[in-house]
């Protein structure tokens, strides 16, 4: 989990550490949906696009390799 940390920094950093925007635009992101989004939360919703496979991606794997873990013992 401490692998996506820094990912996870770039995801609040994508919506200038907006709490509501960083929703707003995963929405619009993981769901495909438009929402009316104004000119800087396009550009947040672009670099999340960016980030979000990756972060998504470890996570994953974490949580697999944490079962796997879990399930030897």
């Amino acid at each position: 989990m401490i692998a996506t940390l820094p990912f996870n920094y770039r995801l609040r950093d994508a919506v200038d550490r907006d709490v509501g925007t960083k929703r707003k635009v995963g929405k619009v992101v993981l769901s495909n949906k438009e929402f009316g989004l104004d000119r800087g939360e396009q550009v947040a919703a672009a670099k999340y696009a960016a980030v979000i496979p990756t972060t998504l991606g470890y996570m994953v794997s974490n949580l697999n390799l944490l079962y796997i873990w879990a399930s030897s013992k």
